[in-house]
């Protein structure tokens, strides 16, 4: 289904960026997922925010969905997160 702003022809690309600037910023700063920030692949498109990725705790994946879906909406949020035996 297309965005409302696709369907007026409008470009959404910049608020991918902008989001995906938003979500970045948030995990690399967040203490709990310091270690595994460069773990977390986020991918964005038409405001859909997917992570991808391997961790080594359920609560990494789950902070790092709940960061996402501050950002970007609960609904706009699949998390692919990987949860790896240390």
């Amino acid at each position: 289904m297309k965005e409302p702003a696709e369907i007026l022809g409008f470009n959404t690309s910049w608020l991918d960026d902008d989001l995906y600037i938003d979500i970045q910023e948030a995990i690399d700063g967040n203490s709990s997922l310091a270690s595994m920030a460069d773990n977390i692949h986020i991918t964005v498109e038409n405001e859909i925010v997917t992570l991808d990725g391997d961790v080594y705790e359920e609560q990494e994946k789950t902070t790092a969905g709940e960061i996402a879906m501050a950002c970007a909406g609960c609904d706009n949020v699949n998390n692919h997160l990987n949860v790896i035996e240390n």
